[in-house]
């Protein structure tokens, strides 16, 4: 898996888009892992790296990471920094695509030379290898479905995202859908990306094993819209929920195409799109209207300290008023958890030190997800936290309304249960 060019979702991607259990270290690493933090010790700030997808087919997903990493940063900059020394961060563009990813992760090592990188990219799983041999601090999100959040002489690399694995299966999704009353489940997923496609399996599965009738697909090219195909399937399956393991591009086109063709569903659930950019854009507006989005990220609307603090730091650090996107969530989480491991380790501690004292801490989430034992993970199905749990919140044509009864809604593994990657 490390060495193909995996395209896989920014989610749950909820599943997505879509995440678990440790990660990287180069025990010993080369001189990355024994030299001290030269940066912060002479008192000059500490530049981070943030990789992402900046351009290309994932970057309607990513457009917005800077932005959380930003707003973060300049929290974090505005109490004084870590140990007194400010923060500084520069971007790295994967281009969508794994050999992007390992280009960047170079370019942040080698020439930017970054402290820590922040990696907010489906195609990190390409890159790995590179930050685990330089013994770099890593801080990222696991729905690129890679091999290096179970890879246990990889400790430089640390989740963000809840340590899903695609393997797993929970009972979240089908709770969910007999919550609404839904008794036929179709799911769709991309075959090209390992953790939409394990992730829509999984849900269809998982729904069976829970009494429902359940199927899935995964036969859309990555991004597709041409869904017309697919309408007809779920239609002739007379699907009343459908779950879609997809960018939003292929979910509000599959929503359009659903009321178009007259299906009559209880729930069509996203596990990407959420944010700010639903209300502003009028296109948009209207294809999300009675969809549910799924999120493993406390939603503002829930009123959660952790997501009362992001949304102030977005408009007082970022310019960004209104809902943060997925995008803006995450370059937040990974940041924080960035943050988070300088502020135990010390400002002018050696990549190995900060390695081991954040391997040995529990983190908090950043108050936006069950928190994360670093010592001691758990493997979760892919796309939700620590908890299995999720938010599910619905738009309503005008403005997001957290789901009775879902917000967050936890489920169980089911045991015995495995999706077998391709």
């Amino acid at each position: 898996m490390r060495t193909r060019k995996t395209v896989v979702i920014a989610a749950a991607i909820t599943g997505l888009l879509a995440l678990s259990a440790c990660s990287s270290s180069s025990r010993g690493g080369g001189k990355a892992t024994s030299t001290r933090n030269a940066t912060a010790a002479s008192g000059a700030p500490i530049k981070l790296g943030v990789l992402t997808s900046v351009t290309g087919a994932a970057s309607s997903s990513f457009s917005t990471v800077e932005k959380g990493v930003k707003a973060r940063i300049g929290l974090a900059n505005a109490k004084g920094g870590v140990g007194g020394h400010k923060l500084t961060y520069v971007v790295a563009d994967d281009t969508s695509t794994g050999p992007g990813a390992v280009a960047a992760a170079q370019k942040l090592i080698q020439q930017d030379k970054v402290y820590g990188i922040m990696e907010n990219s489906s195609f990190f799983s390409a890159a790995a290898p590179t930050t685990t041999k330089a013994g770099i601090p890593t801080t990222g999100v696991s729905f690129d479905a890679g091999p290096e959040w179970f890879d246990k002489s990889a400790t430089n690399v640390f989740d963000a995202y809840g340590y899903g694995n695609y393997s797993v299966v929970s009972t979240t999704y089908p709770q969910f859908f007999k919550l609404k009353s839904a008794k036929r489940v179709f799911a769709v997923g991309y075959g090209v990306s390992p953790s939409s496609a394990q992730n829509a399996e999984a849900v269809a599965k998982g729904s069976q094993k829970q009494g429902l009738a359940a199927t899935y697909d995964n036969s859309l090219a990555f991004g597709s819209t041409d869904v017309g195909p697919l309408v007809q399937k779920i239609k002739a399956f007379r699907a009343d929920a459908v779950y879609l393991s997809t960018v939003q591009s292929t979910g509000y086109a599959m929503a359009k195409a659903l009321r178009a063709a007259g299906v009559k569903y209880k729930v069509l659930a996203l596990a990407t799109g959420y944010g700010q950019d639903v209300i502003s854009d009028s296109a948009t507006r209207d294809a999300a209207k009675g969809v549910d989005f799924a999120t493993l990220i406390a939603p503002v609307e829930t009123n959660k300290p952790g997501a009362a603090l992001l949304a102030s730091s977005l408009k007082k650090y970022a310019g960004i008023n209104g809902i943060p996107t997925f995008g803006e969530y995450i370059g937040w989480l990974t940041t924080d958890l960035m943050i988070r491991g300088l502020t135990l380790a010390g400002a002018d501690a050696s990549s190995q030190q900060f390695i081991t004292k954040l391997r040995s801490s529990t983190w908090d989430g950043a108050g936006l997800q069950s928190p994360t034992n670093f010592a001691d993970i758990k493997s979760t199905m892919g796309g939700q936290d620590q908890g299995r749990c999720l938010y599910f919140i619905k738009f309503d044509g005008a403005k997001f309304v957290p789901e009775s009864g879902a917000s967050p809604l936890c489920g169980s593994i089911i045991p015995g249960m495995t999706i077998k990657g391709k």
